[in-house]
């Protein structure tokens, strides 16, 4: 038999806890719920209610209602939260003990050591509501708190007229979990040395789990003699990067891209566990070539793998968007947001969209109702020049309070291009003349300094990758030769000097 009624054989155990109870104020009392897990902020309102009601019963102003109350929850992280409500009952005299009556089988309910005045707790999985309400009648002085769940929901409802007062202790989110674990080696007088990132890789455990790898790392580290617990201790083994954010970070330079989208990912996550999904919608700003398409795709991917957003993916451009006669667009407009509710919209060259005629603010006011409307399901990410999308965003206000994140791509330096020319390589299994390096990298150099303004960015690696592609096949068929895998410093040179005399275009007229 399960009990938590010891206390009733000999009292003087919990002489010490009952006085710190009685010297607390309710204030503090209720402060302990910041430390218990899965309490939300409502269920806080509702107990904050419940110590009102107590008093005020006490002081015979409240004749209706009682305290029995009903727990929903699927967990076993209640605990820490019915340890609050026998404080405060217990503090205000309605319970005489400081420790409650666990009941785990109402069938066998006369077994139990219930006396007048205790708090039980039902946490029957077999409930049976009429065996719950002949042990409710026979001690109508107890107060009873019935934890429901999946397994007992519907027994409970034909006796849920005995209970005034219903709250919910939910799933501890990933960072109630995280800070948890802390606290609990702090408690015992270690060190966490274990980065959130790492504890993602347990905070998906249920809390037997945590605390069985808890127990376990605290055992570890007494054996050691450590004064920490790390990763190794807890037996964490980082769980790989998910598919698409691989891709984000095998691509070329973007540092602070890929750092600002994992940030995205982390805020999203724990919003969404809170249950307030933010708003997703994003700018992207920078030069051509600078990854945002990209970006945008395995953004989507990403928000598949983290279950923020199906993962469907769109792409378009303004003549997907506008229509030829008032009245079309709005409806183009319409149709491609219903394409891609669940998914990510992208917007290329979206500066686009702004233009002083009806056709333009048709698209945009149609495309900022969307963003508002569908804040949960959709992700508008619109892409250009920063100087041009800062015209667009000031084109409404309306912007301004439904895009969250902006981010910035920057150009790419000589040695980024020179990498993401030698990938293209590598993908279609050429080899590189080891003397080519210094010569691309001058041109890369030379092409940033010159066209600073207008520069293609990765555009100017695939064309000169493909230019180099045309000259070394035209070498080997002249002279018949066999080795079609090599690219030489003569291909390479041959094609930046091309590059070089190619005569720039001349506006006007000439003497």
């Amino acid at each position: 038999m399960e009990s938590m009624s010891k206390s009733k054989l000999d009292t003087r155990e919990n002489i010490e806890e009952e006085l710190q109870i009685k010297t607390k104020t309710t204030k503090q009392i209720l402060k302990t719920l910041d430390s218990c897990l899965g309490v939300t902020k409502r269920t806080k309102g509702i107990i904050k209610m419940y110590s009102d009601y107590i008093k005020l019963y006490k002081q015979k102003k409240i004749k209706i209602g009682n305290f029995n109350m009903i727990l929903y929850s699927d967990t076993n992280n209640y605990k820490g939260t019915v340890d609050v409500i026998n404080k405060l009952l217990y503090k205000e005299g309605i319970v005489k003990f400081s420790n409650y009556e666990l009941v785990t089988d109402v069938l066998m309910g006369g077994r139990y050591n219930i006396g007048a005045n205790d708090l039980c707790v039902v946490t029957d999985d077999n409930l049976k509501d009429f065996k719950l309400e002949n042990l409710m009648n026979r001690y109508p002085n107890c107060v009873f708190i019935v934890i429901c769940n999946n397994n007992n929901m519907q027994m409970i409802h034909n006796v849920s007229y005995k209970f005034t007062w219903e709250i919910e202790v939910a799933e501890p989110t990933e960072q109630e979990k995280a800070q948890y674990i802390k606290d609990t080696i702090k408690e015992h007088g270690l060190i966490p040395k274990v980065t959130n990132e790492e504890l993602r890789a347990i905070t998906c455990y249920d809390m037997e789990e945590i605390n069985s790898n808890l127990i376990g790392a605290i055992l570890t580290a007494n054996k050691k003699k450590l004064d920490y617990i790390g990763k190794e201790e807890l037996h964490i083994i980082p769980a790989p990067p998910k598919e698409g954010m691989q891709k984000l970070n095998a691509m070329v330079g973007l540092e602070s891209v890929k750092e600002q989208v994992k940030q995205i990912v982390n805020y999203v996550q724990i919003h969404k566990e809170r249950g307030a999904l933010p708003m997703l919608h994003m700018v992207f700003k920078g030069n051509p070539g600078t990854g945002k398409t990209e970006v945008a795709r395995i953004i989507g991917e990403i928000f598949s793998d983290y279950e923020i957003l199906e993962g469907r993916y769109t792409e378009v451009s303004r003549a997907d968007l506008v229509g030829g006669y008032v009245g079309q667009t709005a409806l183009k407009t319409q149709k491609v947001i219903n394409n891609s509710l669940g998914g990510v919209l992208f917007i290329d060259e979206a500066y686009s969209l702004f233009s002083d005629d009806n056709y333009s603010r048709e698209c945009i006011s149609t495309l900022i109702k969307a963003m508002e409307d569908h804040r949960e399901d959709l992700c508008v990410i619109m892409a250009g020049y920063s100087k041009d999308m800062e015209k667009l965003l000031d084109s409404n206000k309306g912007f301004q309070s439904r895009i969250q994140f902006y981010i910035d791509f920057t150009d790419y330096s000589e040695d980024e291009l020179y990498q993401i020319f030698n990938n293209m390589l590598e993908q279609e299994q050429f080899k590189l003349d080891k003397k080519c390096k210094n010569t691309i990298l001058e041109y890369f150099s030379n092409e940033i300094k010159n066209n600073r303004d207008n520069f293609s960015n990765g555009r100017l690696a695939r064309n000169l990758f493909e230019k180099v592609k045309f000259e070394q096949a035209t070498r080997i068929v002249e002279k018949k030769s066999k080795d079609y895998d090599l690219i030489t410093t003569a291909d390479v040179t041959a094609v930046i000097d091309r590059i070089k005399s190619r005569p720039k275009s001349i506006i006007g007229f000439s003497a």
